[in-house]
């Protein structure tokens, strides 16, 4: 088993020092950086203080070494959803380079769910959008909670988010430079999720706030045709012959993401119109498949990795005690243009 005495020699310090530091005693004085030190020499070496078998405050103290991970996406969706699939590896990556132990705690869709564990953590992040009400209970067990693709103002956690309204901005800017006015929104409302991992509430998507504002600016409200479908690709195609049988018919289509926008290509061209001629298409997301596609569809990359990442550091910043204000980080994502416009 490893002592104290190991994780103190390897981070060439004294294992009262050591010790101090891992019963997170406030009346310490040393570095940030010597604090830091600590904390991945015994996550690294996956050290635990245990006494008399039983659970003590001490090893209490070491679960806070650790980050716990909830998401409000079950497993299959996000293994098939490569934006999500890739915040999560950025997670994995940044604690790997941190050496910080991170636990996939539960999903919201478990059946049983051990919320007391959260308190036992150093920070805690969601992968998604809750309640005010699971949220309000989740920072009552643990306050250092980073929410990841929550664009809310920040009030009392961290957030990580891309900037989704930015880019809706120059999406729209750019289809107007192109000489379209008549302009539709496919997409959907935002879930947010309760401890059961149900729908309990939604709120408007920003691309879609963003769509609705920039349209009544430019004088174009007239033209607003918003079809709020879901996600899914399926339900993307079933809103194609309605589009088509508005009059007068839109001339570009604003899709709030690329699984959106396959199951529009598909009904367009299924009823013989040729994009971007016809119809042009922008979107979000840029899956792999998005350049491949016949015309390559014009998308915007987010940078879903480093958002991951992000979300470890702004944890890591918790979890050793560097800082109490809670931060907004906005990661930048860039326009692939391509052929559908």
């Amino acid at each position: 088993m490893v002592s104290i005495r190991d994780v103190a020699r390897q981070a060439g310090l004294s294992p009262a020092t050591v010790s101090r530091v891992l019963n997170q005693d406030d009346t310490l004085q040393v570095t940030e950086q010597t604090r830091q030190r600590v904390i991945e020499v015994a996550n690294k070496l996956n050290y635990q203080l245990k006494k008399s078998g039983r659970r003590t405050a001490a090893h209490h103290s070491t679960d806070k070494l650790s980050i716990a991970l909830i998401s409000t996406f079950s497993e299959e969706r996000e293994l098939n959803d490569p934006y999500f699939r890739s915040i999560r590896t950025g997670i994995e990556v940044a604690a790997t380079r941190w050496q910080i132990k991170v636990d996939m705690v539960f999903r919201l869709d478990a059946p049983k769910k051990n919320w007391k564990q959260l308190s036992q953590y150093g920070a805690v992040i969601i992968v998604g959008n809750v309640s005010p009400t699971l949220l309000a209970k989740i920072q009552s067990l643990n306050p250092h909670v980073v929410m990841v693709d929550d664009d809310q103002p920040v009030t009392n956690y961290d957030t990580v988010h891309n900037d989704f309204s930015a880019q809706s901005y120059r999406v729209l800017d750019y289809l107007f430079a192109k000489g379209h006015r008549n302009i539709a929104f496919v997409g959907a409302d935002v879930a947010l999720y309760d401890e059961h991992g149900m729908v309990v509430n939604e709120r408007i998507d920003p691309r879609h706030r963003v769509y609705r504002t920039w349209m009544a600016t430019h004088g174009l409200t007239e033209n607003l045709s918003s079809f709020l479908v879901g996600w899914d690709t399926m339900q993307a195609l079933e809103v194609v012959p309605i589009i088509l049988n508005k009059n007068p018919r839109s001339t570009a289509i604003f899709a709030a993401s690329d699984p959106i926008a396959i199951g529009l290509y598909r009904g367009l061209q299924t009823a013989g119109f040729k994009i971007p001629e016809d119809i042009a298409i922008v979107s979000f997301d840029d899956i792999e498949v998005a350049g491949f596609l016949t015309p390559s569809l014009t998308t915007v990359h987010p940078e879903a990795e480093e958002m991951g990442k992000a979300a470890l550091r702004l944890a890591r910043e918790r979890l050793v005690g560097e800082r109490e204000l809670p931060v907004e980080l906005i990661i930048p994502s860039t326009l692939m243009i391509r052929e559908s416009v």
